[in-house]
């Protein structure tokens, strides 16, 4: 007893003991028959799974079937796609005396040196005075022998000095100049003819429904802010002018704010619309300078007694607002003097247009017109410097609220240029137009040819090839004045001397002016 007493005193470490000893034998007895369970039903599952016949799974049969599905779609987007670029060939015309030879060029070949030539001396003025002579400008006629006096033709206020021509100097344009200036005389073109047919059927100034193009530009720029906020050369400006009853605020001669360093600004709304900032959708077109990116804006007299001021410095600027697979994206913003009422017939005109038109931004400002002539048939706003008055009322003073719905109208928006699949030249070029050869010489042909193969012609006037030859001379002579390029000397600039009305109508005289 004596021994088994002094064993129990140490009965806790050998319980203890024997506590550790047990779990651990019935793990390591329990795991050894799980383990050999598991290695026996994972043969058995391999074996069962390799077992499986191999073939073709019925999941593969729909995934083949959803891509023949959108190999279709595809198709018919790019059919759609095609459509819509075949539908807007007919548009991108050339001038007649270079035609059969641009048909022969892709739409990515350098045009030869010569045809540049022919287009810059003898087609590019002409074609820009078709597209004037679309919205029935203001403008004189030719002058009576007779009496001595010229007659007022016209019912829209277009001073020509609002085109957008190109000023090359001396210099024939390059190939990109000129694919991008007729691109711009075609989608110019199609924007007047939507203001044409709002007139459409007017015969005097005073039933018209638009009186005047303030004006009509076109641009490129930037589509979201993301990209605003990283381009390079891109200028923004404060909120849009709210000018709505305040004389103090400056405005360019196209009619828009202009805020410090000659910086313009979106026009205020105001009148029937609430002075709220412009939707998001106008991509920022007030905030970014805008301009044709073939970059001949700029006077060179100006840009000589600039060249040292470090804020005149050429910008980075883009052509398109958006540049995809499909199409091009061109803004533009028109600003128009019309009769309010009328102005869902402008909308609906414009976006009838065979160049895709989306209207971003409308704004309309209220204006009571004091100055306007109410009488006259050809009666027109005239600027408060001008003592011109063949435009004044059959009283012979102006009649004040002639035209009571009158205001001043506002548009932006975007035109789509698409781009054809399979764009190329056309090599056979059989079908001559009238009075061309390939070579881009004349033949003889009827008087009106011109006009048969340009169905861009629309006044009566223009049967008369000599009217539209001395509108044309008129432009060259007048490109200093207006800001016109083309001519080969004397440019007018302050100081200088030159030709020109003075009141921004063209004088169709004799027909015997510069060539």
């Amino acid at each position: 007893m004596d021994k088994l007493r002094e064993i129990l005193v140490y009965r806790f470490w050998m319980l203890l003991a024997i506590a550790l000893i047990v779990p651990l034998v019935g793990w390591w007895i329990g795991s050894g028959d799980a383990a050999s369970a598991i290695s026996t039903r994972k043969s058995e599952i391999n074996q069962a799974y390799q077992s499986i016949p191999k073939g073709e799974l019925v999941n593969d049969t729909w995934i083949n079937g959803v891509k023949e599905i959108n190999t279709e779609q595809q198709e018919l987007i790019d059919a759609a796609w095609e459509k819509l670029a075949a539908g807007q060939i007919n548009l991108k015309t050339w001038p007649p005396v270079i035609a059969n030879a641009m048909a022969k060029l892709g739409p990515n070949d350098e045009i030869p040196l010569d045809l540049r030539d022919i287009y810059f001396s003898r087609a590019y003025h002409r074609e820009w005075a078709e597209v004037w002579l679309i919205v029935d400008p203001i403008r004189f006629g030719k002058l009576d022998v007779e009496t001595g006096k010229q007659p007022v033709l016209g019912i829209v206020d277009f001073s020509v000095e609002n085109l957008p021509v190109e000023k090359w100097g001396d210099i024939a344009p390059t190939t990109k100049q000129m694919r991008e200036a007729q691109q711009d005389i075609w989608l110019y073109r199609s924007l007047l003819e939507a203001i044409a047919d709002v007139n459409d059927g007017v015969e005097n100034r005073s039933d018209a429904v638009i009186t005047k193009i303030k004006y009509l530009e076109l641009l490129g720029g930037l589509a979201h802010k993301e990209e605003l906020d990283t381009f390079k050369g891109s200028q923004t400006t404060e909120p849009p002018a709210k000018d709505a009853g305040d004389e103090e605020v400056r405005r360019d001669k196209k009619g828009r704010a202009k805020g410090k360093k000659g910086v313009t600004r979106g026009s205020g709304i105001s009148g029937f619309i609430d002075d709220t900032p412009a939707m998001a959708e106008n991509f920022f077109l007030d905030a970014v300078e805008l301009a044709r990116e073939s970059g001949s804006d700029v006077d060179p007299f100006a840009a000589a007694e600039s060249q040292n001021d470090p804020e005149f410095q050429p910008k980075e600027v883009r052509r398109y607002v958006q540049e995809l697979d499909q199409y091009n994206t061109r803004a533009f913003n028109m600003v128009v003097e019309m009769d309010h009422r009328r102005m869902p017939d402008l909308l609906a005109s414009l976006s009838d247009s065979p160049w895709p038109i989306k209207i971003l931004r409308v704004e309309l400002t209220n204006g009571s017109n004091t100055k306007r002539g109410g009488g006259s048939k050809h009666g027109r706003e005239l600027d408060e410097d001008e003592n011109d008055n063949i435009f004044m009322g059959s009283t012979g003073q102006f009649q004040p609220n002639a035209r009571p719905y009158e205001a001043t109208v506002e548009i932006t928006g975007t035109m789509r240029i698409f781009k054809s699949i399979n764009q190329g030249p056309n090599t056979s070029a059989e079908e001559q137009q009238p009075g061309l050869v390939a070579d881009g010489s004349t033949t003889d042909s009827p008087q009106n040819a011109m006009a048969e193969a340009n169905p861009s012609f629309r006044s009566d006037e223009l049967d008369d090839i000599e009217l539209l030859r001395n509108i044309t001379d008129q432009m060259k002579q007048a490109e200093g004045q207006y800001g016109f390029g083309g001519s080969r000397r004397g440019r007018n600039r302050p100081g200088g001397t030159g030709r020109g009305t003075g009141n921004g109508l063209l004088r169709i005289g004799d027909g015997k002016g510069e060539r």
